[in-house]
């Protein structure tokens, strides 16, 4: 024990002359010293313990993000109870699986301490095209998840959950692949990808996030293929990739056709949680609202879709519908000129727009980036327009800017634009109004 502190003082002495030096000041030496005696190598036995220690203090990172995120979820209805895990993505929802929720009466979610919430079961809603369901908690959550990319196969992840409704449970793996989700058992299939781990899951880890090794969540729990007993460890686990924003984006429209606002409400939610300048996305998300008449609901998406796409009259008038409802639901009558007002604002403000603008491609990808759309020239008179255009990464910072002229238009005609770079990294674009 006395080596093992003499050598941890020669190291700490080390570290002090070091910042000191770094400092601009120096350590004072006894009177008579000329010279500092060497200090001892250390042994390879503390060697071992100083190259693990980074290891170790990621792992304990890992944990403690996971104790933070992972909430267990138990389903009361009345075939039994049913358990589950979930992740918050706002201060105030909760993503878990369809099944997870399905025909609860009651729900119960705890966090690794056992802290207890209540959830709202008349504000559960799941995707019946995708195996993701979503609930909201009155009291504010203690952590919000961070969203990664796609895990590559080989990369190291680590599935979080409560199996089999016990302890919170870490269980370390790898990405194995991914696979057609078509090509599941009809109870599980659904139209994207899914990926295969080889994490151990049991029953109880169904939607819980994968996560990667910062801790950012890159897949939800969902399936796997049981062992012989319901006990037993599954022999393959499946999770779902959350940045597959297309199969999300391609079921939210199949929801909305289907007349499934719900269902397409949350799943454009969960697109926008991925990527927050996803103009259809905010644009289907408002119009899901109105459907569903929460009115209250579109006017700070709408300020979000216009933030990005100023000059599409359209965009306004999603604001002039919410008004519009508002008024019809009005009964006290107390509020109908502030309804009125702004209904007559927001339609008059799209009928007088000069121009619009229309999209139609936003490809990306890390080779390059394009974007494709028309403007309309609403005026009178012929005119050529300056397009300038900011493309985002997803937390809503620059990576470059491009211009392109677009014209002569002539009056009441159309003319394409199409922006290609060979910069990737996209996630979103925003341009200036065109006037």
């Amino acid at each position: 024990m006395a080596k093992r502190l003499g050598v941890a003082s020669l190291v700490a002495l080390a570290l002090v002359l070091g910042v000191g030096a770094a400092l601009g000041f120096g350590v004072t030496p006894l009177p008579g010293a000329e010279r500092l005696p060497a200090v001892a190598t250390v042994a390879p036995v503390a060697r071992g313990a100083l190259a693990r220690a980074p290891q170790r203090l990621a792992q304990d990172t890992l944990r403690r993000a996971a104790e933070r995120l992972t909430l267990r979820v138990r389903n009361i209805s009345c075939s039994g109870i049913a358990t589950g895990s979930g992740f918050p993505i706002d201060e105030h929802t909760i993503i878990t699986n369809r099944h997870v929720l399905a025909g609860a009466a009651v729900l119960e979610l705890n966090t690794w301490d056992g802290t207890s919430l209540d959830a709202d079961v008349d504000e559960s809603s799941t995707a019946r095209l995708v195996d993701i369901g979503a609930t909201r908690v009155a009291a504010k959550l203690p952590a919000i998840a961070e969203l990664g990319p796609d895990p590559k196969p080989g990369q190291k992840v680590t599935a979080v959950g409560y199996p089999l409704g016990g302890q919170l449970a870490l269980s370390p793996g790898r990405v194995v692949g991914y696979l057609d989700g078509n090509s599941l058992p009809g109870e599980i299939a659904f139209p994207g990808q899914v990926m295969q781990v080889s994490s151990r899951i049991k029953h109880g880890n169904s939607g819980g996030p994968l996560l990667d090794a910062r801790g950012r969540v890159v897949g939800v729990i969902f399936a796997g293929e049981p062992g012989v007993t319901a006990q037993d460890y599954m022999r393959v686990a499946y999770a779902i990739p959350l940045s597959s924003v297309r199969t999300l984006m391609q079921a939210g429209v199949v929801a909305s056709q289907f007349k499934r606002p719900d269902d397409a409400a949350l799943l454009f939610s969960a697109v926008l949680t991925r990527n927050p300048y996803q103009r259809d996305a905010l644009n289907n998300l408002a119009a899901s609202y109105i459907f569903l008449s929460e009115f209250d609901k579109v006017f700070p998406i709408v300020t979000r879709l216009t933030d990005v796409d100023p000059s599409n009259p359209e965009n306004w008038m999603l604001n002039a519908y919410s008004y519009a409802g508002l008024l019809k639901a009005n009964k006290t009558g107390k509020l109908s000129k502030q309804y009125t007002d702004s209904l007559v604002y927001y339609s008059g403000k799209a009928d007088k727009m000069p121009v619009k603008v229309s999209f139609s491609e936003f490809s990306r990808n890390a080779e390059g980036t394009t974007l494709v759309g028309t403007i309309e020239n609403k005026g009178t008179a012929a005119k050529t327009y300056n397009f300038n255009v900011d493309f985002l990464d997803r937390a809503g910072q620059v990576l470059f800017s491009e211009s392109v002229s677009v014209g002569p238009v002539a009056p009441k005609s159309s003319k394409e634009f199409k922006i290609k770079s060979t910069k990737g990294g996209v996630a979103g674009f925003r341009y200036k109004p065109v006037v």
